[in-house]
């Protein structure tokens, strides 16, 4: 039986947006990706952009 496993920004210690010490985005999207992981929770409202594109 093959189990899928996914992380989290709290793992990097994100635990409110506004806080001046959180881990940037890009590198827990870049760190999570490196361990493997396909995939992530989004974390708290307003920690990933909501659009990457601007």
């Amino acid at each position: 039986m093959a189990m899928k496993l996914s992380g989290a920004p709290c793992c990097w210690g994100v635990d409110h947006p506004e806080n001046p010490y959180l881990a940037p985005w890009k590198r827990v999207l870049d760190e999570s990706a490196k361990a493997g992981f396909h995939g992530i929770e989004l974390g708290p409202y307003g920690y990933l952009p909501l659009n990457t594109t601007a």
